[in-house]
């Protein structure tokens, strides 16, 4: 056999990128790799590897989930010496997928099976020469053609008119806001990738926030990720809505204690429950650049660990992650473009080794100063970010001081383009849809459009659309005019209701 199949560098080369590379573990799949492959009677014996081997083979998908991994080790019941030994090797493989190492073990993997279980005969075949030529044959001639998928190839192909393909009715995560979540058709699907896009101060956090609190209200449980703010910011937008406490006095600490006496004060004992249930906020402020693989492991241990079976993740935002490789002399479009795909790679992977899938929304700031409307030539590197997600909307501002706000898709994959113009009550984390004609304008549920006679203006939060009726008098009196736009501009929508902020 030769010397690199017994090495322990190769083997553990192999296994770490079995653990972090897909490719990797897809070609172990096909070829039937096993955890006996690396364990031979004799000076080749190696257990601790075979039970590593063993706890990633039994995985479907990659980067591996540390704490389940630990779980089902605990689970084999190891003699303790063995089992701290399989730990130790666990934690000294590598975390990060290495192209040139991924390339060179798959380059070499069917010719170390057929090494590895040829030796294997050889030493239980006692010198029996007949022995060893017969089961040589059982190994060698199967595995010629094992380099292929397992599927079959008949099953590769389809007759779409012999009988009708549908898929399965796809489940969405709504927005919050009724008449984005009709463009989008529903909202952001379960495996998809969503990016929403602005200038700094333009409205992308509390767009965030404001999906995420509202998702948690309608039952589904949420991770709103913050590495640009803290934790208490991210807090501070929520609670200025639920509770009705200027985002401002809140910043600053001088609202805490208005706050304090209006939770006191709070009612609805059912929102509250919702909220607390099914809301959590990852504060990763300090922890950046971070990179997908990693930020995957934090959610999975924590949604195993806690039973938090999350339906979305909101990942706010992706200037500050970097790609699993960073290369030197790479300019910033590309380098996101990376951890776009990445994202989008993670978003089709389930929790831990559950079968519960989730969606995602990603922030990522454009460059340049506030506008209300932008097309996808004045994002640097847009086309390398957008090749990935399901969807990319933009939010735009008429000004960093300005109440007048936009939310329009620059990417649809299944749905027509469209531009919506809100006005934002800035104060508390909350918008209106705006009236572009007479009779455009929609109550939905108890909320109220802008009146055109200069009266209030009444509005719910965006969870309004779960039934919320809680309804505050915005202070603006009048509906603003509609934004003119050009003919090869989308189309804007008719009422919506969202939630948005003043501090983006």
């Amino acid at each position: 056999m030769s010397d690199i199949y017994k090495d322990s560098v190769f083997i553990e080369q192999l296994l770490s990128q079995l653990r972090v590379s897909p490719a990797v573990l897809r070609k172990a799949k096909s070829l039937k790799l096993d955890s006996s492959d690396f364990e031979i009677p004799g000076p080749y014996d190696l257990p601790v590897y075979k039970h590593v081997a063993a706890l990633t083979l039994c995985e479907d998908t990659v980067p591996i989930n540390m704490a389940v991994t630990i779980m089902r080790l605990k689970g084999l019941k190891l003699p303790q010496h063995l089992e701290e030994q399989v730990l130790t090797t666990l934690f000294r493989l590598p975390a990060t997928e290495d192209q040139s190492v991924a390339g060179f073990v798959m380059e070499n993997m069917l010719p170390f099976i057929k090494a590895r279980r040829s030796a294997k005969i050889i030493a239980e075949a006692g010198g029996d020469v007949e022995k060893v030529a017969a089961e040589c044959k059982k190994v060698i001639f199967p595995l010629d053609v094992l380099d292929m998928a397992e599927t079959p190839v008949d099953d590769l192909f389809v007759s779409p008119f012999e009988k009708i393909l549908k898929k399965d009715v796809l489940s969405m995560i709504s927005t919050g806001f009724t008449k984005l979540d009709a463009a989008l058709g529903g909202g952001l699907g379960y495996r998809e990738f969503g990016i929403i896009i602005g200038h700094s101060g333009g409205g992308k956090t509390a767009m965030g926030t404001s999906i995420a609190r509202g998702a948690a209200m309608s039952g589904k449980k949420v991770i709103y990720c913050s590495m640009e703010e803290q934790k208490e910011d991210i807090a501070n937008r929520m609670y200025a809505d639920v509770f009705e406490v200027d985002y401002t006095s809140l910043h600053n600490g001088s609202g805490y204690m208005t706050l304090e006496q209006k939770v006191a004060e709070y009612t609805d004992a059912r929102r509250m429950q919702l909220l607390k249930d099914n809301l959590r906020v990852l504060n990763l402020k300090g922890m950046t650049p971070m990179k997908s693989r990693a930020l995957k492991q934090l959610v999975d241990e924590y949604a195993v660990k806690n039973g938090f079976m999350f339906d979305l993740l909101v990942v706010d935002q992706l200037q500050f992650m970097e790609p699993e490789e960073v290369r030197a002399g790479e300019q910033d479009w590309q380098r996101e473009g990376r951890v776009a795909k990445e994202l989008d790679e993670m978003s089709h992977q389930p929790i831990g080794d559950t079968q519960h899938h989730f969606a995602m929304w990603v922030l990522h700031q454009a460059k340049g100063k506030v506008k209300i409307y932008f097309t996808t030539d004045e994002i640097a590197g847009f086309k390398g970010i957008v090749h990935k997600p399901e969807t990319v909307l933009g939010i735009g501002r008429d000004g960093p001081t300005s109440q007048d706000f936009e939310i329009f898709s620059m990417k649809c994959r299944h749905a027509k383009n469209f531009r919506q113009p809100m006005f934002g009550d800035l104060s508390f984390m909350r918008f209106i849809e705006k009236a572009e004609a007479p009779g455009d304008a929609q109550s939905i549920g108890s909320i109220k459009p802008p009146s055109a006679d200069g009266g209030g203006v009444k509005t719910a939060m965006s969870s309004g659309n779960y039934g919320d009726p809680s309804i505050r008098q915005l202070t603006q009196p009048t509906a603003p005019p509609a934004v003119p736009r050009s003919e090869s501009e989308p189309p804007r929508l008719p009422a919506a209701v969202v939630g948005i902020s003043q501090y983006g």
